[in-house]
């Protein structure tokens, strides 16, 4: 039996019984304050995802950092970002970037699976 025969299958059972009433707490959870509650929940800090002094900084750092590298369009291609890549384009769709040789970072081989010349 294929996927699509138990596919099949399924949806003939359901279109041929009465479903359930659905319970109090089943109709709550599927209300814009059940999801809302959710996502607090989801979102609340716990110890787990509490961060040090130190981790606030190395982000901060880090962040800095990458801003630094790529607002340059040579330390760009150095690293891989590729040639025309710091400024989006106005229309992708008529947009021809330009060759990419990889970067002073990139591996190569992987490269050149994509059909990227190497230098």
């Amino acid at each position: 039996e294929t996927k699509h025969d138990e596919f099949a299958k399924v949806i003939r059972e359901v279109m041929a019984s009465v479903p359930k009433p659905m319970t109090e707490a089943e109709i709550h959870r599927l209300t814009w304050e059940a999801a809302t509650e959710r996502l607090l929940d989801a979102a609340a800090p716990c110890d787990e995802t509490k961060h040090t002094i130190q981790a606030h900084f190395s982000d901060w750092f880090a962040a800095r950092f990458h801003n630094a590298v790529t607002c340059s369009e040579a330390l760009r291609c150095l690293i891989g970002g590729g040639a025309g890549t710091l400024v989006p384009p106005d229309d992708l769709a008529n947009w021809s970037p330009d060759s990419w040789g990889g970067g002073l970072m990139d591996r190569k081989p992987f490269a050149a699976d994509f059909g990227c010349a190497a230098p």
